[in-house]
């Protein structure tokens, strides 16, 4: 791919499509379908520099594919892989860490355990520690601490996110906290108002 694309509903793949490496991408779909061959999105040791988004729209359980046994389907607003999907976007130092401290709901700053090389603009994304999946947020960056283990948010935060550590009389210690992942890099899914990286 070489050109800009469409927005299409389906996008099946029985080849292989490659995107380009020197231009940007945006791919808008309800639903791409590997359907035995491969999407390629840069290689392993030639990553994808330039900015590659793509839109999922819909709603999950709207669009009805059925699959080529005949006796299953997924819905839409996915990325159904029954080939190969390859996606190697800029290398960067961090791209999963934990957050250090729990933060609470409407709070602007989150501790990291880990220094990272993340940059103001960019999209992370801050897992739940509750039952409620929906209760992952998605935020932009808006400042690095000097030790870059601390970040500034653009916005509150919605949901409280928890780290919790304890020691046991033995010695031994679990340690649970809500992950921390860079959604920008070079390669961003966005599931319209939920965003997944891959």
């Amino acid at each position: 791919v070489d050109t800009a694309l469409p927005k299409l509903i389906l996008l099946q793949i029985e080849g292989v499509l490659e995107l380009d490496n020197g231009i940007d991408h945006h791919l808008e779909a309800d639903l791409i379908f590997i359907n035995g061959g491969q999407l390629i999105v840069g290689w392993e040791n030639d990553p994808i520099l330039t900015n590659v988004t793509i839109v999922l729209n819909g709603i999950k359980n709207e669009l009805r594919f059925v699959l080529p046994n005949g006796l299953e389907n997924i819905g839409g607003k996915g990325i159904g892989v029954y080939g190969g999907l390859d996606i190697h976007g800029k290398p960067r130092d961090v791209t999963w860490t934990k957050l250090n401290t729990t933060v609470n709901a409407g709070a602007t700053q989150i501790g990291l355990v880990e220094p990272v090389d993340w940059q103001v603009g960019e999209l992370i994304t801050i897992t739940t520690t509750s039952f409620v999946v929906d209760q992952t947020e998605a935020m932009t960056i808006a400042a690095v601490s000097d030790d870059r283990r601390t970040l500034t948010l653009t916005s509150g935060l919605v949901y409280d996110h928890l780290v919790i550590r304890e020691t046991l009389d033995n010695g031994q210690y679990y340690d649970i906290a809500a992950g921390v992942g860079l959604l920008s890099r070079s390669m961003q899914i966005n599931f319209v108002d939920h965003f997944c990286l891959i």
